[in-house]
């Protein structure tokens, strides 16, 4: 009885080792792969990083040359330093207007400096401002717009201005300045239209060609379209939104390799504990198994000690079975001289009557 428990706690403890060691290799795999899962969310938030910084990178590149640019003389240096104290409103140009790509180097080119200005909120703030200039007594020269949404717009087909987009502020410089700009498809047609057209107005080509009634003539390659003051602001404003999406990526791709982090660590601490139980268990098992043995070793034990006795039991009674006769005899031999010896002890006492009767 006693073996069979120990061999029935053998097969239980050796059936949940087996659960057990199935559980911790399952778990191992899990470990594999929570940490491949961690590996790829960390490549991901990596090159979402990377990118964040590349991004940055460019925009601070771009900042730098526009505050450079804006700097190149004393006086443009002048005004980037110190047109704000007299008006806190005051914005660049270049950066309020978008021009079709296709047409940012003609419009360079027509506006030259103008594109780098400052736009001043009032009259009088610009001329605070010039004033204020000219008291520094610095080289170079500057000049302000004036903010203004006052304007006529004259009743012409295919201006310039019609293909740029700029802040209400601006429509009065932006017509005084390339209000008078019809766009034509080739020089050819420019100077046609110059000959007959109205000399109040200027007749451009996208390619740089310009030509004003009865006056001049003018041709300028402009600005390259990837490297001009009107490109880096176009690729500004992209790079901007461009990082305001990354920046979400790179959020998104953090949260995702901390929950990944969260999961890996949660898997190694499963596959801990299952491995810790199935070391257990397997010890257990192999405690089971030794008394299992042990067990069987005693019944091993005690069925030869058993054998012997009955082997020794066995001869004994053979050799009973061999004395019996001779035992018997002795029986019945004892028997009659039990029988003789009464019947003289019988005689004998008779014997001893008669000679007191004699005497």
């Amino acid at each position: 009885a006693e073996a069979q428990r120990l061999e029935r706690d053998a097969a239980c403890a050796a059936a949940r080792s087996t659960e057990l060691k199935g559980r911790s290799e399952a778990a191992a795999a899990a470990v594999g792969e929570a940490s491949g899962r961690a590996s790829a969310a960390r490549d991901a938030c990596e090159s979402a990083r990377r990118a964040v910084q590349k991004t940055e990178g460019r925009i601070t590149a771009l900042v730098e040359l526009r505050r450079s640019l804006a700097g190149r003389d004393e006086a443009s240096a002048w005004m980037r330093a110190h047109a704000k104290d007299f008006d806190a409103q005051a914005f660049a140009v270049s950066s309020c207007i978008k021009v079709p790509q296709e047409l940012e180097a003609l419009v360079e080119q027509l506006l030259a400096d103008d594109l780098a200005a400052l736009c001043a909120t009032s009259p009088e703030r610009a001329c605070a401002i010039a004033t204020a200039l000219s008291d520094a007594r610095v080289e170079g020269a500057a000049s302000v717009l004036i903010a203004s949404d006052a304007c006529e717009r004259p009743a012409v087909d295919g201006r310039l201005l019609d293909r740029i987009e700029y802040p209400a502020a601006l429509s009065a410089a932006m017509e005084s300045l390339l209000g008078d700009v019809v766009l034509v498809p080739s020089f050819d047609e420019a100077a046609a239209h110059a000959a007959q057209g109205d000399s109040r107005l200027r007749f451009a080509t996208s390619d740089g060609f310009v030509v004003r009634p009865g006056a001049k003539v003018s041709f300028g390659s402009g600005a390259d379209a990837r490297t001009g003051l009107l490109a880096r602001e176009r690729e500004l404003v992209a790079l901007q939104s461009a990082l305001e999406e990354e920046r979400g990526v790179l959020g998104a791709a953090e949260n995702d390799l901390a929950e990944a982090d969260r999961a890996l660590e949660s898997a190694k601490a499963e596959s801990h504990e299952l491995s810790q139980a199935y070391a257990r268990s397997e010890g257990e098992a192999e405690s089971a198994r030794a008394d299992l043995g042990r067990a069987r070793a005693r019944i091993v034990s005690n069925e030869s000690a058993l054998s012997a006795v009955a082997a020794d039991l066995s001869d004994a009674l053979e050799k009973l079975a061999a004395v019996r006769p001779e035992m018997d005899r002795l029986a019945d031999a004892s028997q009659a001289c039990r029988e003789r010896r009464a019947q003289l002890e019988e005689r004998r006492a008779a014997a001893s009557a008669a000679r007191e009767a004699a005497f």
